[in-house]
């Protein structure tokens, strides 16, 4: 699938729960990954995450959360320069994403929103 030279490719960060350290904290992490995004608002998504914090476990069963944020960056930044270099994608690999606020694509999934949907 073509995405044409008007779309932007980016990478873009999220925070996630990576596990529970040995107090029962839960411990968050960023996981980075690369979005297409297209003249409308709406978006594709890689199916792979990058995340930024690897879990290691002890013997006594502990974990332990080291961090490797810019090795997660830098392969999310690979991919993202392989795709707009190629200038296409395989579909099989990527998902719809999120749509971009206020613009066309935007308008037309609030619209088909119920009123307890637009509430939330």
């Amino acid at each position: 699938m073509k995405i044409g030279t008007t779309t932007e490719v980016r990478v873009e960060s999220e925070i996630y729960v990576a596990g529970q350290d040995e107090f029962g904290t839960d411990f968050t992490a960023e996981s980075y990954h690369v979005g297409v995004f297209f003249l409308d608002g709406s978006s594709l998504r890689h199916k792979v995450n990058y995340d930024g914090a690897e879990v290691e476990t002890s013997p006594d069963g502990f974990d332990f959360f080291g961090d490797v944020r810019e090795e997660a960056k830098a392969a999310a930044e690979q991919l993202a320069t392989r795709v707009q270099a190629a200038g296409a994608i395989n579909p099989d690999h990527w998902y719809e994403g999120r749509t971009v606020y206020g613009t066309p694509a935007y308008l037309d999934e609030v619209a088909l929103m119920t009123p307890e949907q637009r509430a939330q």
